[in-house]
């Protein structure tokens, strides 16, 4: 039952992004980031491809996540309770700050977190590292990936940190973006948070 689950889980979350349509010659697909649908954006072929592995991504931390759920006793409570923390964030209006780092550990709330916050982090990392490109901070790698697709040339290993990084979906936009620009270009990723648990989504 609870694979079952899971794999209902897994569609519906994949549901939030549609199929690629050939629009004026060009293929381009509908995603949302949001859990009712409301707000579409517009992204390309590659960027289809891209929140695809996102998705493929959150299927094995939510597969993870299931296993924690079921340790934690009754698997509705458990959703329940996470999917009560994340809507009214009781620490906030008690405490002025969002969650709070036991909120952060609850299995419960880590399901939901993952599903929601993946394409939002994912996609605004992917932004902000075109902008980058775009103003040339990245073109010593990918000059240096060049170099060493040659041959005889050792680049220089990028290391980027997520602070309060969670699941790291940053540093997985991070790892794909550098693939496609200067994939000879060797990296070090690191995600830092106060809450441990999150280190066995990452690893």
């Amino acid at each position: 039952a609870n694979k079952r689950a899971v794999e209902e889980e897994i569609q519906k979350l994949r549901s939030w992004v549609g199929e690629l349509k050939a629009e004026n010659g060009e293929e381009k697909c509908i995603y949302f980031q949001d859990r009712r649908k409301r707000y579409p954006f517009e992204t390309s072929k590659e960027g289809y491809q891209l929140l695809i592995q996102l998705l493929d991504s959150n299927e094995n931390l939510l597969r993870e996540n299931m296993n924690l759920i079921m340790a934690q006793g009754d698997p509705q409570y458990v959703m329940a309770f996470g999917e009560m923390l994340y809507e009214v964030k009781p620490c906030l209006k008690a405490y002025g700050e969002t969650w709070s780092q036991d909120e952060y550990g609850h299995p419960g709330f880590q399901r939901v977190y993952i599903k929601l916050k993946s394409f939002q982090r994912f996609t605004e990392t992917w932004a902000t590292l075109e902008r980058c490109q775009a103003d040339g901070l990245f073109d010593k790698h990918i000059s240096d990936s060049e170099k060493a697709g040659k041959g005889g040339f050792q680049p220089q290993t990028i290391r980027m940190a997520s602070i309060g990084g969670g699941p790291a979906f940053e540093l997985l936009a991070i790892k794909l973006f550098f693939e496609r620009i200067a994939p000879n270009v060797p990296l070090e990723l690191i995600s830092l948070d106060l809450q441990p648990s999150w280190k066995q989504y990452v690893d």
